[in-house]
């Protein structure tokens, strides 16, 4: 299913600074996996994800069944200390830069949402987002040096049951507030 929606989604497109060619390197069909040859990462919420219990109960009971299908499975997650603060900091400026004129004009008819993270993007400091791009290399070179021991990670896919539309956004997870 992922491989078709990748083949469905991917394309090089030239107005996108971070499009690339990867997508002429995606087979149209897959090759059979030889999964007893896989060292396999698990893990139900990469340590810094909170995940309704009922899910991860299940993703673990699940696990169990698979596991003895690959050469090795552990319960392991790559480093991602600080993913939040990063994650917060390109977000604000993402949104600043997507959104400075239309909160400028009509912050009235915008959502809460994009209220908060613009004015969170106005208020980062140079320094902060120079420690937040610092932070996000540090992160990607942690996670790519997770995969000299594993071959893949296994996760659940989400991390909560589907919830009511009108509800715009969860707001806690095990009895436990959301940001």
């Amino acid at each position: 299913d992922a491989h078709l929606l990748l083949l469905a989604q991917i394309d090089v497109d030239r107005d996108d600074p971070y499009a690339s060619s990867d997508c002429d390197t995606i087979p149209m069909s897959l090759a059979g996996a030889d999964l007893a040859a896989l060292r396999v990462a698990v893990t139900t919420d990469f340590g810094v994800c909170p995940v309704d219990r009922k899910i991860a109960e299940l993703f673990k009971r699940r696990m169990k069944g698979v596991g003895a299908a690959f050469a090795a499975m552990e319960w392991e997650t790559p480093d991602f200390a600080g993913v939040h603060d990063v994650f917060d900091a390109h977000r604000g400026l993402a949104l600043l830069i997507g959104h400075r004129e239309r909160y400028a004009a009509h912050r009235d008819k915008l959502g809460p949402n994009i209220i908060d993270d613009v004015e969170r993007g106005m208020a980062l400091t140079a320094d902060a987002i120079a420690r937040a791009h610092i932070e996000q290399q540090k992160l990607y070179k942690r996670f790519n040096a997770f995969f000299d021991t594993f071959d893949v990670i296994i996760a659940p896919a989400a991390a909560v049951s589907p919830f009511p539309h009108a509800e715009r956004a969860m707001m806690a997870i095990n009895g436990k507030p959301l940001d």
